[in-house]
């Protein structure tokens, strides 16, 4: 094994193993769960995020009371009275810029002040002072929640804020284990942010028009009509929506199943969608994770807060294949370097 293969892998274990020692230290044992804010929406990185959450939890047999997006309120009126423990899916949406999800914390810390309340690895980012004040002292009144954050600058932002334990933990996609599905088929593959974290939707633009050479698919993987991959019928049926039996159901394994099938089926999406081209242009987070763990070319722009920098910096992510760029020229010439490397 070559000296950067072996530096990179050594990279991924290292991330690994600090999941599983975190995950390992979860109060779980006899108690009841719940594990809610799973992704009802296709985003493959948020189901990256799920399917890692899932695979390092399997290992402790937590007793499940309830697995979904958001929990009706006799189900946080049921894990509070048994002392349980609930699980928030980890990601990118604490603070202002996705509220729904903030709001859902807030409701979960008030309501079920006799249990323990786990946010799994978040990046943090607020817009208002005043917000991120009132939103932090809901939270430090629990008393028993436990803020992971993914990166050093979202651990400093809440470092004053009085939640009780904040930790710095990696993205728990670092718990799979990908590989490359198919040999690419183009060359270059553009993957551009369509919603309000976006910052350089215009410098994609311009790209395209500089690469017109090379054999270019574009699109984005949070939304079925941005894929530039087709989708098979089964594809299509169990990544666009969470199959209904997840809503009707009251039988956890049957939940646990469900949504199984659910991010198996959009984590293959993604593995074979970054598996089509020889090098990766994105400002998605978890395309440069992805691409990290599939040993993909890749080159970054970041979204409206750095997130993938902070990220890349707190965890040493960047290498000679995973490249952060701020402008046109540089992103060329990485390119260029990397399709002719």
């Amino acid at each position: 094994m070559s000296t950067k293969n072996s530096a990179t892998t050594s990279r991924r274990e290292r991330l690994r193993d600090k999941l599983v020692d975190t995950y390992s230290c979860l109060r779980l044992a006899d108690r009841s769960v719940i594990l809610v804010d799973l992704p009802n929406h296709l985003n493959i990185g948020d189901s990256l995020i799920a399917l890692g959450q899932f695979k390092l939890l399997k290992k402790y047999s937590p007793n499940y009371k309830y697995i979904g997006a958001v929990p009706p309120d006799k189900v946080l009126r049921l894990i509070d009275k048994e002392r349980g423990v609930v699980l928030i899916h980890g990601g990118g949406n604490f603070g202002t810029i996705w509220p729904t999800h903030q709001r859902l914390r807030e409701r979960i810390a008030k309501n079920c002040p006799n249990s323990t309340i786990y946010q799994l690895p978040q990046s943090v980012n607020f817009d208002s002072s005043i917000t991120m004040a009132k939103s932090m002292e809901i939270l430090a009144q629990h008393g028993d929640f436990h803020l992971m954050v993914r990166d050093i600058q979202s651990q400093q932002i809440l470092v004053d804020s009085g939640v009780a334990s904040i930790e710095l933990v990696p993205d728990s996609a670092f718990a799979l284990t990908p590989k490359a599905s198919s040999a690419p088929q183009c060359d270059i593959l553009l993957l551009s942010r369509q919603d309000s974290e976006s910052q350089y939707g215009g410098l994609f633009q311009q790209l395209e028009k500089h690469i017109s050479n090379w054999k270019v698919l574009k699109g984005d993987w949070a939304d079925v009509k941005d894929l530039p991959i087709s989708l098979t019928p089964l594809e299509h049926l169990a990544s666009i929506v969470p199959p209904p039996i997840i809503w009707r159901t009251n039988t956890q394994k049957v939940q646990y199943m469900a949504w199984s099938m659910l991010l198996w089926s959009r984590y293959s999406i993604g593995v074979r969608l970054l598996s089509t081209a020889r090098v990766i242009v994105t400002d998605r987070l978890h395309v440069h994770i992805l691409c990290v763990l599939l040993g993909k070319a890749h080159v970054f722009f970041d979204n409206s807060y750095q997130k993938i920098t902070n990220f890349a910096d707190t965890w040493q992510t960047k290498g000679p294949e995973a490249i952060g760029a701020r402008d046109l020229k540089s992103v060329l010439e990485v390119v260029d370097r990397l399709l002719h490397s």
